[in-house]
């Protein structure tokens, strides 16, 4: 068993510790050198306790009375089962909690291999920045993709997509590097800088536009005019993920009526 150590600045520390066989993927800790040593004192005292309770819950082994009627049981096709899961019984305990605990194993082994993954993701990964916005827009795609949570590649695979997209919010500092235009100067322009029509196709043509639209025609539309002319980058962004269908409609009727308000 290897352990790594990585100083991270502040007095945090990375504990990194391997499996020798190669069987378990690696274990990460982190906090200050005192909190990874609690930690770990805490899993070595559980883990002593769960031993301790699987030691207690071995049943006692067959009597002879038992043994004579599961030999009686085994030579008849009726009763087999009954007899095979007796002796199982004896040996592993009740099926249901033998079952229940291999279920509740695996999850927790995924569950260790999922944020192992994911955490390496994000350490091997300077683009990636940890927002509540980005997480959840990664695991959503992930889940549209059918990706597994436990797969490192998946969750590159998943960022690299968003990231083409634009969809990805960016560090603080790069996003202030990028916009030529201050926060400030944002929110005091007095007209809403326009949005470019042409990053997402609505299908209409010049030529279906044209002439005067009927102004008897009713059209409900799910966001208005103001509504779209003042939305920021990070809704707009968002919407495309979540209400596109509508969000394009409202674009296409709006840019074929200039002049006109949907009710």
């Amino acid at each position: 068993m290897a352990k790594i150590w990585d100083d991270l600045g502040g007095g945090q520390w990375k504990l990194t510790i391997t499996d020798d066989s190669g069987k378990m993927p690696p274990a990460h800790v982190y906090g200050t050198k005192d909190q990874i040593l609690d930690k770990l004192a805490d899993s070595k005292i559980n883990g002593d306790r769960r031993i301790g309770e699987l030691r207690a819950a071995i049943p006692p082994p067959l009597t002879p009375t038992e043994r004579m009627q599961t030999v009686a049981e085994l030579s008849n096709p009726a009763t087999v089962d009954t007899a095979i899961m007796r002796v199982v019984e004896k040996g592993f305990g009740p099926a249901d909690e033998v079952r229940g605990d291999r279920i509740a194993e695996r999850e927790d082994r995924e569950t260790r291999q999922a944020v192992n993954a994911a955490q390496s993701f994000a350490d091997e990964t300077p683009d990636w920045y940890a927002s509540d916005y980005n997480r959840n827009i990664l695991v959503n795609r992930m889940r549209l993709l059918g990706l597994s949570a436990v797969n490192r590649e998946h969750y590159t695979r998943a960022f690299e997509e968003l990231k083409a997209a634009g969809l990805l919010q960016m560090k603080p500092s790069e996003e202030l590097n990028e916009n030529n235009e201050s926060e400030t100067a944002e929110r005091t322009a007095p007209t809403p800088k326009p949005r470019t029509q042409t990053r997402y196709s609505t299908g209409i043509r010049q030529s279906d536009i044209s002439g005067e639209p009927p102004r008897t025609t009713t059209v409900r539309l799910k966001y208005t005019r103001e509504q779209l002319a003042n939305m920021s980058s990070e809704r707009y962004k968002q919407l495309i993920l979540t209400d596109r269908k509508e969000l394009e409609r409202a674009e296409a009727y709006y840019a074929s009526t200039p002049g006109r308000r949907a009710s």
